[in-house]
């Protein structure tokens, strides 16, 4: 079918000189170890910057001033809309996009093709900080998890994987990226390798969770690989015998909390505060914590200690003393 000739109208786009730049320095990041998800990411950023410069014509990232990147930020957030939603896109979001032009324009400074860093002066976005949404109460993650069909292999692997994320606070693509060598459960531990920030860390197994990978791996891995395909050797495989996709948790998810008649809008990282938040209710110390969630800042953990105001409300009903005066 032949395209509307607005639609085919191509938009403008930087020059191969500018592009070759861009491959240099996501090249550059692989070298540095980030992790192929960070560096994906790292690309999808630059997308509307280099889009944004197109559309004024400039062809070279010489020519870009720090009135460019003020421009750049009042566009993205009056006028930059989600890919996904058609709407403007959050504050976090904002800072995301404007993070990755600061590493970008100071590889161009130390690699010589600027002369001063345009972005020197540039102000994030202040992101609000919300408290988590949704997290799980204990008897709701019993119901989550008694809900899996434990007589099938993918039933078995789908308990696995809500025994990982209440276990540990993976992320989702640390979830994916798991290896069979990734797992001792013996020792009781799982190593995210490559986590956020290009970070490896330990994290300490719950002996319940280890009993679950281990049945899984001895009785049923073997029945969700592919004849044909090699064994790639991921710890949790779909039902094409490879790793999960990126976007698998989401009819995933949506399935289980039906099941398990939970009304909540559960995801991945929902799991993470959960875990954090049962952990800190039964007095985990709040670096504990930070350690097994890789934060890089404890600022990032302490919002989980502000989840916890329905036990202040109980302390003060029991022991301040307002509540014991007589009018």
């Amino acid at each position: 079918m032949a395209k509307n000739p607005i639609e085919a109208a191509e938009k403008p786009t930087v020059g191969r000189a500018m592009m070759k730049i861009v491959d240099e320095f996501l090249r550059h990041l692989e070298a540095e170890g980030y992790s192929a998800v960070t560096v994906q990411g790292y690309r999808y950023a630059m997308k509307p910057f280099l889009a944004y410069l197109a559309d004024r014509d400039i062809r070279r990232f010489s020519q870009v001033t720090m009135e460019t990147i003020q421009s750049y930020q009042d566009y993205i957030h009056h006028e930059h809309l989600s890919r996904y939603t058609g709407k403007p896109v959050s504050a976090f979001h904002q800072r995301n996009l404007l993070a990755v032009l600061k590493v970008f324009f100071r590889f161009l400074l130390r690699g010589g093709n600027i002369l001063s860093d345009p972005t020197n002066l540039m102000l994030f976005p202040r992101i609000p900080k919300r408290l988590p949404r949704d997290i799980l109460t204990k008897r709701e993650m019993r119901r989550l998890l008694a809900v899996c069909d434990l007589s099938t292999p993918h039933g078995y692997r789908d308990r696995v994987i809500f025994e990982i994320l209440y276990a540990t606070g993976v992320r989702r693509d640390e979830l994916r990226n798991l290896m069979l060598h990734d797992v001792d459960t013996t020792k009781r531990e799982l190593v995210v390798r490559l986590g956020k920030g290009a970070k490896d860390r330990v994290i300490p197994l719950a002996k319940k969770a280890c009993e679950v990978i281990e049945t899984y791996v001895s009785d049923h891995r073997r029945h969700l690989l592919d004849p044909i395909k090699p064994d790639k050797g991921y710890l949790l495989l779909n039902s094409y015998g490879t790793k999960l996709s990126k976007d698998f948790s989401t009819k995933f998810l949506r399935r289980y909390t039906s099941k398990a008649k939970i009304k909540k809008k559960i995801t991945t990282h929902s799991f993470r505060h959960t875990m954090a938040t049962h952990l800190l209710k039964n007095k985990a110390s709040i670096r504990a914590i930070q350690e097994l969630l890789g934060h890089e800042q404890l600022s990032s953990t302490q919002i989980y200690t502000k989840v916890e105001v329905g036990d202040l409300k109980k302390v003060i009903d029991r022991a301040h003393p307002r509540e014991k005066m007589e009018e």
